[in-house]
């Protein structure tokens, strides 16, 4: 006896039972209110530093600045697979893989 049960070729941990539609709906949305909430505090940050030239050439302000911008294109690139994604997975990004 290996410990793996025959009848249940799931990894540990998986649950058996399907889950809600309306939790992944409320998930779905909860995620795209916090993405665009934070694209737009980014976007706050980098139109409060750009404009200040003696902010520009400060070192921290500068990293500050980069940080921004990437998580800027990371969420508005995540955002944008959210939205790309079909919800019957017939979209350009499929949601699922071969191992799944």
């Amino acid at each position: 006896s290996s410990g793996i049960n025959a009848e249940w070729p799931l990894r540990p941990g998986v649950s058996t039972r399907e889950i809600d539609p309306g939790y992944l709906d409320s998930q779905k949305v909860m995620t795209m209110v916090f993405l665009t909430i934070s694209i737009l505090g980014l976007v706050l940050t980098l139109a409060c530093f750009i404009p200040a030239k003696e902010l520009r050439s400060a070192m921290p302000v500068k990293i500050n600045i980069c940080f921004s911008i990437a998580l800027l294109l990371a969420s508005t690139l995540f955002l944008l697979q959210n939205i790309i994604a079909a919800d019957d997975d017939s979209g350009p990004i499929k949601m699922g893989s071969i191992g799944c």
